[in-house]
C-alpha cells in the first residue's frame, strides 16, 4: 500500500502565515478602532482560524492498494473509497507563482459520480507521483486540464 499525505513544506507555509496575518490585520485595525477588545480579539481569531487551517483542515492522505482500491482522508477520516478500474482521473493545476492549487477530478463511469478533490496540501511533486500511479490503475485515457 503506498501512502500520500500532506508535505510538511505546505503545513510550514501554513504556521508561518498565520502569526503574520494576525499582525496584519492588527496593524489594520490599529488605524481604524480605538476599542482593545476589537484590536486584539479579531487578529487572535484570525490568528486560530489560519492555525487551524494550517493544522487540521488541510489534513489530507490518499491510500493506493496495490488492487488499484484508493482511499481518501480528510482531517483523519475516511471521505470516500474509489476502485481505480472503475473511474476515469484527470487534474486541474494553476499556479501564480507563490502558490498552487491543484484538484484532482474523479469521474466514476459507471455510475456518473464525478469528485473534485482539493490536493494542494500534497504539493506538486507528491501529487504527481499519486497521479502517475492513479493513471495506471484505470481503464482509460485521462482528462488534463491545464489554465
Amino acid at each position: 500500500m503506498q501512502v500520500y499525505k500532506r508535505s510538511l513544506w505546505v503545513m510550514f507555509k501554513g504556521v508561518l502565515m498565520a502569526p503574520c496575518a494576525a499582525v496584519v490585520v492588527f496593524f489594520i485595525l490599529n488605524m481604524f478602532v480605538g476599542n482593545n477588545l476589537i484590536l486584539f480579539g479579531v487578529p487572535v481569531v484570525v490568528f486560530f482560524v489560519f492555525m487551524n487551517m494550517a493544522l487540521f483542515s488541510e489534513n489530507i492522505r490518499f491510500e493506493l492498494d496495490p488492487d488499484g482500491t484508493v482511499r481518501y482522508y480528510q482531517k483523519g477520516r475516511l471521505k470516500n473509497t474509489y476502485k481505480m478500474e472503475e473511474c476515469v482521473v484527470g487534474y486541474h493545476s494553476r499556479s501564480d507563482g507563490s502558490s498552487h492549487d491543484i484538484k484532482l477530478n474523479i469521474l466514476n463511469v459507471e455510475s456518473g459520480a464525478e469528485e473534485s478533490i482539493d490536493c494542494s496540501p500534497l504539493g506538486q511533486r507528491c501529487f504527481a507521483n499519486l497521479y502517475e500511479n492513479l493513471k495506471m490503475h484505470t481503464n482509460e485515457e485521462p482528462e488534463v486540464l491545464k489554465a
